[in-house]
């Protein structure tokens, strides 16, 4: 019984992080990916994009965006219920065993979503299109990145905390 929640406790941590792993693109807050909106129509315009193109691909956004809210609304009711079964000394080992696998249904669905939706976006442009759009957006979070690491090596160390 110890060695099996011993693992129980180990999957546990791994599936807690899992989210962090599974990320594609930057973080700009809970949820959010990828480069900002306005950002992110500029390229498509950019690229060639029509104005329907990218009407499209913003209202997809929007869908994917609400699934992976209630996606990632459900995942954390499932985390709070293994936790509380985890504290239990007498946990059920099955159980432990199916909230692990709602943890990992959910986590696959998530990513699914994401690879889905950036098929479905390729199938809005031409190959062309979608070539360019790749290149400017690659371009766009390089420049970015830089900009961000000049910004914090300009920074002043913090002052020493006084006791």
């Amino acid at each position: 019984m110890k060695k099996t929640t011993g693992i129980a406790v180990a999957l546990a941590f791994i599936l807690a992080a899992l989210p962090a792993w599974a990320g594609f693109g930057h973080r700009r807050g809970p949820g959010k990916r990828g480069l900002p909106p306005a950002v992110r129509a500029e390229l498509m315009k950019q690229a060639g994009l029509s104005d329907g193109q990218i009407r499209n691909i913003q209202s997809m956004r929007t869908e994917l965006e609400k699934q992976q809210i209630d996606l990632r609304a459900e995942m954390e009711k499932v985390r709070l219920d293994f936790r509380s079964l985890m504290q239990r000394y007498d946990a059920d080992e099955r159980t432990v065993m199916t909230n692990v696998e709602k943890m990992h249904s959910l986590q696959l669905k998530l990513k699914k979503n994401r690879v889905l939706h950036m098929l479905r976006i390729r199938k809005e442009m031409s190959e062309q299109q979608w070539k360019t759009l790749h290149d400017l957006m690659q371009q766009k979070r390089m420049q970015l990145r830089k900009e961000f690491r000049e910004h914090r090596r300009m920074q002043p160390p913090a002052p020493p905390e006084l006791e």
